[in-house]
C-alpha cells in the first residue's frame, strides 16, 4: 500500500509533469480531472523532477541486457515511460521494472543478483515532461 504521503508526492509529480493517469501494475491508478490537467499544461514546461524507481517483488535484481533481447541500461542511460528496464527474479519467475516516466537514469544501477525486497528504491529516474 502507499502511504499518503506517498500518494500525495504522485500526484504533486503527475501535475509538475503534466501527466493525467498513472496506472501502476492493476495495483493502483491516479487520474487528475481535466481542468487540473489543462492547468498544468498552461503554466509551462515543468522542471525534472526525480522519480525513485522500486522493486515491484522480493527477489534478485536482473539488469536488462542479460539474455532478453533488450539493450541495457545504466547510470545516464535514457529510458521512456513504460520501458522495461530490469527485473526482480524469485526462481523462474521474473517481475519486470519499467520505467515510471521518461527520463534518464541518475544513479547506478543494482548489481545483477542483489538481493531486493518489495518497494526498496531501486535507483533514481529524472523525470522529462
Amino acid at each position: 500500500m502507499f502511504s499518503e504521503t506517498e500518494l500525495e508526492t504522485l500526484i504533486e509529480g503527475m501535475r509538475q509533469t503534466g501527466i493525467r493517469e498513472l496506472r501502476i501494475d492493476g495495483f493502483l491508478e491516479l487520474v487528475l480531472p481535466e481542468a487540473e490537467h489543462q492547468a498544468s499544461l498552461v503554466t509551462g514546461p515543468a522542471p525534472t523532477t526525480r522519480v525513485s524507481v522500486r522493486s515491484p517483488a522480493l527477489g534478485l535484481f536482473q539488469p536488462c541486457g542479460d539474455g532478453d533481447g533488450l539493450s541495457a541500461v545504466s547510470f545516464g542511460s535514457s529510458v521512456r515511460a513504460g520501458q522495461t528496464i530490469g527485473y526482480v527474479a524469485d526462481g523462474c519467475v521474473r517481475a519486470p521494472i519499467e520505467a515510471p516516466a521518461s527520463g534518464v537514469i541518475a544513479s547506478d544501477i543494482p548489481a545483477s543478483g542483489t538481493v531486493v525486497g518489495y518497494g526498496d528504491i531501486l535507483f533514481e529516474l529524472e523525470a522529462q515532461p
